[in-house]
């Protein structure tokens, strides 16, 4: 590794907080053949894009051809909710909090934000597809379906 001098340029985006969105690219120069991996149990991989990535802190690793490594600290924080996540949180909270946030009616617990999000497919097919829910109640207005159906196609994340 002598007479190498290997320099790293690292740009990210941060990730939504409860689907992994993060990513890093990792600029490279100053060799050939280089791998990238994230800290140092990680796999090295032969993209410089390092996607899939948590909110937290870590260390990038690259290594060339010749096996000379070089690394350099980034943190990847998490993105503020979005105003489409918000006005779902509160419909939920509103219409369907009295079984699904305190309880687990159905096996289902919408209390905190990775609840509603890791369920938005269940909640938009008992909620608007089959006008199912909430049970014991009116069902959604065509304004509190158009909520959920935005979000959802937005992307469903708490960013959103």
């Amino acid at each position: 590794c002598f007479g190498k001098i290997i320099t790293l340029s690292l740009a990210k985006i941060e990730s939504d907080k409860c689907t992994n969105t993060g990513k890093i690219t990792v600029t490279a120069t100053g060799s050939t053949g280089f791998l990238y991996k994230l800290n140092a149990s990680g796999t090295f991989q032969s993209s410089n894009v390092l996607s899939n990535v948590a909110p937290g802190s870590y260390t990038v690793v690259v290594k060339d051809a010749a096996g000379c490594e070089k690394t350099a600290p980034i943190t990847i924080g998490q993105l503020a909710n979005g105003p489409l996540y918000a006005a779902v949180q509160s419909l939920i909270q509103l219409r369907c909090g009295a079984c699904h946030i305190s309880a687990s009616n159905g096996g289902v617990n919408f209390g905190g934000t990775c609840g509603i999000v890791s369920n938005k497919d269940r909640i938009k097919a008992s909620a608007v597809d089959t006008n199912n829910m909430p049970q014991g109640s009116a069902a959604l207005t065509a304004s509190e379906k158009k909520i959920i159906t935005d979000w959802i196609n937005a992307g469903g994340l708490t960013s959103n």
